[in-house]
C-alpha cells in the first residue's frame, strides 16, 4: 500500500552537469504498437516539473454544476469528497506556480507541422512546472459522432441529449476556467481566433479536442499534445471515477506513462462505486493520492531542482542525495555519533543513525518524498490496520478526534505541515541494528548506515569483535531496506533474507530488484502444503523459507537447501513472521540469551501510539 503512494517522488540520482529536465524520446522502431514509451516505461520513476500534467476529465456543467442533467447523480459523492473545491484549489495553485520565474522544463524539437519529432534532440525551455489539460466530451445534436450510441453509458448520452456541443451543459464549469474568461473565450479556446488574454494562459491550460468516448485518448489530440510538451506523468481528475477516469487511467498505464489518480478530485454516482475504484482498481494502474500530497510533491520537486541547478552551476558533484536535500545546519539528532556495544551474550547493537524516512528506492534510484506525504501515509497505515475499530469510531462521529491522537498526527502538527504542506525538512527516526554471533560468523538484523558514513568502520567493528564473516542479513520488513545495497556490496557472500510482506506492502523482492535475495521467510504453516514440502517447515516451526522468485519448480528442486538454512537459523533463534496485514515483520528470539529482536512491531502494536488495533 505504501508503494502505491510512492509515485510522486524526486529523482536525486542525477549527476552534475546533466540537464535538469530532459526527456529521452523513444525510437519508433523500439516502441510496441499502442505504447508511447519503450520498456520499462515511466511509471514509478518519480514526478518531474515540466514533465507533469493534470488531466481534468469532463469538468463540465452537465456533471459539475447545479442544473446539469447529471449533477443530481454525482452530487452526493462530490459533496463527500469536496472534489470540485479541491480541483479548483489545485488549478489555482498550479497557475500560481507557473508564474514563478526560473523553472526549467523540457520541450522536444518540433517538426514544421508543429508536432514532436520522435528521436530528436532535447533542449531546455521555460515550460510551466505542471500543465492543466482539460478533456471535455461533446457530441453533435444528432449523436452521429457518438461511437456507441445504443450501448451503456454512451447510449445514455445519446438518448438524454447530454454534452451537446454549443449548449450550456457541454461548457467547462466556471471553477476551472481561468479568471476573467468569457463565454467567447471558452468557445474559441483552441481555435485560431483566440484573444491575447486567452493565449497568455494557454501555456498552462491545454484543451483536448475530439473526446467522444470513455478514454480520453482515442480520437483526440491528447497524445499529440502530451508528447509536444514532453509530459511523462499524468495526474487524473474528473467524472466519473469508475468510468472515464478509470478508462483513461488504464490506457495511460498501458502506454507507459507515470499515472497518478487524485482521489479527492474524482466523483461518481455512489460512494460504493467511488470506494471500489479508488481503493481497489486505482492502485493496480496508478499511484493514488490526494491533491494536497500531489502539490506537496510538485513543490518538493521544484525545490530540489532549484538546489540541484545551483549546485551544478558551482560544479559540485551530486552523486549523493545528501548534498541537495539536507539543510545546511543539521539538527543534532542527524549527526549523533554511533557506537558498537554488546547488549547480551553474543548480541550486539550498533547505532544510532538518523534515517530520513522520506527517502525510498524507486526503479533502483534513491528518491525523496515530501515529509507531509510520508506522515500522512503513516496515518493511512494506522487507519488500515485498525479498519474494523476505525469504522465503529467513524460511525460515532469520532474519527477526526481519533486521528489527532495518533503519534503521526501529532508529528504532522509539530512539523507545521497542517498549514504548510510543502515543508520538506528531514523527517525520520534514530535507528539501530542488531548483530548476533553464530557458531560461524554472524547474523545482521535490519542493517543501517547513516548519511555520510561508509562501511569501512562497520567492517572494523565486526572484525574487532570477531563477528566476521557476515553469514546472514535480514531485512525484517519492506520498510527496512535503504542500506541494503552498501551492505551487499561490502558482503557479497552473505545470504540476504526478507519477509513475504503483507497485503498492504509489496515484498522487498519486488521493491528492491537491485538486491540479490537468497530467500523469503513467510508466516503461514499452510504454505508448506502449497509448495509440497519445498522448504523446511517442520514440527514446532511457524515459518517457511522459500525461493525469492515465484518459481515453483525451482522451490521444489532447492527444497533441501532452504531446509538446511532454516535448520541453521532455527538452531540459534525462534523465528516468527507477523501475519498482521501490514508489514509482515520478521521477529527473532535469540535462544541462548533470551533476547527478543524486533524492529517496528512493538510501537505498531500499541493502541496509544498508532491508534486502536494498530
Amino acid at each position: 500500500f505504501g508503494s502505491r503512494q510512492a509515485g510522486a517522488a524526486v529523482d536525486l540520482s542525477r549527476g552534475a552537469g546533466q540537464p535538469l529536465c530532459t526527456m529521452a524520446t523513444s525510437d519508433p522502431a523500439q516502441v510496441p504498437s499502442g505504447r508511447t514509451f519503450a520498456a520499462p516505461g515511466r511509471g514509478g520513476l518519480g514526478l518531474h516539473p515540466g514533465r507533469t500534467a493534470v488531466l481534468f476529465i469532463e469538468f463540465q456543467n452537465e456533471f459539475a454544476t447545479k442544473g446539469g442533467k447529471l449533477h443530481g447523480s454525482v452530487r452526493e459523492c462530490m459533496g463527500e469528497t469536496s472534489m470540485l473545491d479541491n480541483a479548483s484549489s489545485l488549478v489555482r495553485e498550479v497557475r500560481g506556480l507557473a508564474g514563478q520565474p526560473g523553472q526549467q522544463a523540457i520541450a522536444t524539437s518540433e517538426t514544421a507541422a508543429g508536432g514532436p519529432e520522435v528521436g530528436s534532440s532535447v533542449k531546455p525551455c521555460q515550460n510551466p512546472p505542471v500543465f492543466l489539460f482539460h478533456a471535455p466530451i461533446t457530441f453533435d445534436e444528432h449523436g452521429s459522432d457518438n461511437p456507441n450510441r445504443y450501448l451503456g453509458i454512451l447510449g445514455g448520452c445519446d438518448s438524454d441529449k447530454l454534452f451537446v456541443r454549443g449548449t450550456w451543459g457541454a461548457e467547462l464549469c466556471p471553477p476551472l476556467r481561468p479568471e476573467g474568461w468569457t463565454e467567447k473565450d471558452w468557445a474559441t479556446w483552441g481555435s485560431e481566433q483566440v484573444s491575447d488574454e486567452v493565449k497568455a494562459v494557454t501555456k498552462v491550460d491545454v484543451l483536448v479536442k475530439g473526446k467522444r468516448g470513455l478514454s480520453a485518448f482515442p480520437g483526440t489530440d491528447l497524445l499529440e499534445k502530451l508528447q509536444a510538451r514532453g509530459v511523462e506523468t499524468i495526474a487524473l481528475a474528473g467524472f466519473m471515477a469508475n468510468c472515464c477516469v478509470e478508462s483513461t487511467m488504464r490506457e495511460a498505464c498501458e502506454r507507459g506513462f507515470n499515472v497518478i489518480t487524485l482521489t479527492d478530485c474524482v466523483a461518481t454516482t455512489s460512494m460504493a462505486g467511488y470506494n471500489a475504484c479508488t481503493n481497489i482498481t486505482y492502485p493496480f494502474f496508478s499511484t493514488p493520492m490526494t491533491s494536497v500530497s500531489f502539490l506537496a510533491a510538485v513543490r518538493c520537486a521544484l525545490e530540489e531542482e532549484c538546489k540541484a541547478a545551483a549546485l551544478a552551476e558551482l560544479g559540485e558533484n551530486l552523486q549523493h542525495c545528501d548534498a541537495c536535500c539536507r539543510p545546511a545546519k543539521r539538527r543534532k539528532q542527524e549527526t549523533s555519533e554511533w557506537a558498537f556495544s554488546q547488549v547480551a551474550s553474543d548480541v550486539f547493537q550498533a547505532g544510532p543513525w538518523f534515517v530520513d524516512v522520506r527517502q525510498s528506492i524507486l526503479a533502483e534510484k534513491l528518491v525523496l518524498r515530501p515529509g507531509e506525504h510520508e506522515l500522512r501515509r503513516y496515518l493511512v497505515f494506522a487507519a488500515a490496520a485498525a479498519a474494523p475499530k476505525a469504522a465503529d469510531v467513524a460511525a460515532e462521529g469520532q474519527n477526526q478526534a481519533w486521528d489527532e491522537n495518533l503519534i503521526y498526527a501529532k508529528k504532522l502538527a509539530g512539523y507545521g505541515l497542517h498549514t504548510d504542506p510543502t515543508k520538506t525538512e528531514p523527517f525520520g527516526w534514530l535507528c539501530n541494528m542488531t548483530v548476533v554471533r553464530l557458531t560461524e560468523g554472524c547474523l545482521v538484523y535490519s542493517p543501517v548506515l547513516g548519511p555520510g558514513d561508509s562501511m569501512d568502520r562497520v567492517k572494523e567493528e565486526l572484525e574487532k569483535h570477531s563477528l566476521l564473516p557476515v553469514r546472514f542479513v535480514i531485512a525484517p520488513s519492506p520498510q527496512h531496506h535503504l542500506a541494503l545495497k552498501p551492505w551487499q556490496l561490502a558482503f557479497p557472500e552473505a545470504s540476504f533474507l526478507c519477509g513475504a510482506a503483507s497485503g498492504q506492502m509489496p515484498p522487498l523482492t519486488r521493491k528492491r530488484r537491485d538486491i540479490r535475495f537468497a530467500g523469503v521467510l513467510s508466516a503461514s504453516p499452510e504454505a508448506k502444503q502449497v509448495l509440497d514440502g519445498a522448504a523446511g517447515a517442520g514440527p514446532g516451526r511457524n515459518v517457511l523459507l522459500s525461493s525469492p522468485t515465484p518459481d515453483r519448480e525451482k522451490d521444489l528442486a532447492s527444497g533441501e537447501k532452504y531446509a538446511a538454512v532454516l535448520d541453521e537459523l532455527s538452531a540459534a533463534f525462534e523465528i516468527a513472521v507477523l501475519d498482521d496485514n501490514r508489514s509482515g515483520e520478521i521477529v527473532l528470539l535469540h535462544r541462548a540469551s533470551g533476547t527478543l529482536i524486533l524492529s517496528d512491531a512493538l510501537y505498531k502494536s500499541t493502541p496509544e501510539v498508532v491508534g486502536p488495533g494498530g
